[in-house]
């Protein structure tokens, strides 16, 4: 029979380390002396009984605070990917745009190349002539309607003048400094004013004519009233002859016949003096409305005259084409002069040498719920050795998705405008039109766990959908 230990060996009272010893008793092979049936034990089996069941109550310990730090990883990697934000993002690939794309260099109506100032590859500036077209018949056409204009102008002159009963005829601003430098200007001065004066000399010779007809008229009523007085005292000397019985009444009565005749004389000449006042006056009338017809014809004339020669100055001055932006020239057509180009035919391109430069990129339509105009944006240029980064801002979004022609893939289309403070990062790298860049669109924030559950959250609405 197996005896007890002896009563010298110090057990441990507290009950887990009973259990602590008969449980590691089970997993480790302990020295038979550890539970022997000898009578006595020395001490240093005693001690190294207490040293195991440290160790053990150690291990326990470890393990409790083992299990603390996973719990405190696990809750706190919770916590912070249900709370903390991330931001999210919409990713695009995009290409170097400049402010103004390549322009097509054009004239409306054609015509043969007089002369060609630039080549394929120069460099020009705003303005700068790049070819000129024949332009002889414009130029004929534009000399002939500036004549037209000076006469035109000429003549309204002179009959504003004589609208306003003017005897001096001025001439506009207009038409007296073209005089100083152009000869048909003065000639139709001139003949305007040999004009003006010919017409108030005819109105003032009808007038005169009115005139002397009237004062006639005025003095022979005059002399039949003279006439008709002396009649008249004959009449009254009779008349108290005739009452004394001096005369015959015979007498009386032929003089009385002859003052109403003379009265009946003078009352036609009143009314005939009338009616040459009233040619007078209708005269001058009518001079006035013939005028006031005739200047509202001409300026009519004079504005349509003023188009035309807008028109034809514009096609002359386009004869020599221009450079609309600071660029360089691509793609040069012409080769020779004399050569005949059609109305509309692109005769050159002109890349712009803008400083604005933006990205234009395409966003995805699973993504473009999340986009809208006002985001904020990185911009990698992944060309260059260093991926450098640039700030911008997206200013511009297609209304409606686009397809791709060649690879019949849908996007949209947005510009990106890069921010001035940030091309200080590029460390003067120069950005040529048609580089690739990738975009990141800034479209807010969301927490890891929205990450993670979101798609599982869709998949399990779909599966649930599902016939």
């Amino acid at each position: 029979m197996q005896q007890l230990l002896p009563l010298r060996l110090r057990i441990p009272r507290r009950p887990y380390q009973y259990r602590t010893k008969f449980r590691l008793h089970r997993r480790q092979k302990l020295p038979n002396c550890y539970f022997g049936n000898e009578p006595t034990m020395k001490s240093n089996q005693a001690d190294q009984i207490q040293h195991e069941i440290s160790r053990m109550e150690d291990d326990v310990k470890l393990r409790r605070l083992g299990l603390g730090l996973i719990a405190v990883f696990v809750l706190g990697g919770g916590a912070w990917a249900a709370l903390a934000p991330l931001d999210s993002a919409a990713l695009a690939p995009g290409t170097v745009q400049v402010t103004g794309k390549r322009k097509a260099v054009q004239h409306l109506e054609g015509g043969i190349v007089s002369e060609i100032y630039v080549t394929s590859g120069e460099a020009v500036t705003s303005g700068q002539p790049l070819l000129r077209l024949d332009a002889a018949v414009d130029r004929a056409d534009l000399q002939i309607v500036e004549g037209r204009i000076f006469n035109t102008q000429a003549a309204v002159d002179r009959l504003e003048a004589e609208r306003d009963g003017a005897v001096e005829l001025q001439f506009s601003d207009y038409l007296s400094e073209a005089a100083e430098s152009d000869e048909r200007a003065v000639a139709a001065m001139k003949s305007e004013t040999s004009l003006f004066v010919a017409r108030l000399a005819d109105l003032a010779g009808e007038e005169s004519v009115l005139s002397t007809k009237g004062r006639g008229l005025r003095a022979v009523a005059k002399a039949k009233r003279d006439i008709s007085e002396s009649l008249r005292q004959e009449i009254s000397d009779l008349e108290a002859l005739l009452a004394e019985g001096y005369v015959d009444s015979t007498r009386l009565r032929q003089l009385k016949r002859n003052q109403s005749d003379f009265l009946g004389e003078i009352a036609d000449l009143e009314v005939s003096l009338q009616e040459v006042e009233l040619n007078i006056i209708q005269l001058k009338n009518r001079f006035k409305t013939e005028v006031v017809d005739e200047l509202l014809t001409t300026y009519e004339t004079l504005y349509d005259l003023k188009l035309s020669h807008d028109a034809v100055a514009d096609r002359v001055n386009r004869a020599t084409i221009r450079a609309p932006v600071d660029g360089e020239i691509i793609d040069l057509a012409l080769n020779s002069v004399g050569a005949v180009i059609a109305p509309g035919e692109t005769l050159m391109e002109l890349v712009p040498d803008a400083n604005g430069r933006f990205v234009e990129a395409r966003v995805s339509p699973m993504d473009i719920d999340r986009v809208q105009i006002g985001q904020s944006a990185e911009v990698r240029f992944s060309v260059f050795k260093d991926a450098y980064l640039v700030s911008g801002m997206l200013t511009k979004l297609s209304a409606d998705r686009i397809i791709d022609q060649t690879s019949d893939i849908a996007y949209y289309k947005a510009e990106i405008e890069l921010l001035e403070d940030d091309f200080e990062l590029l460390e003067r790298k120069e950005l040529v039109p048609g580089m690739p860049a990738e975009v990141v669109i800034k479209t807010g924030q969301r927490t890891m766990l929205g990450y993670i559950v979101s798609p599982l959250a869709r998949m399990f609405s779909r599966s649930l959908t599902e016939d």
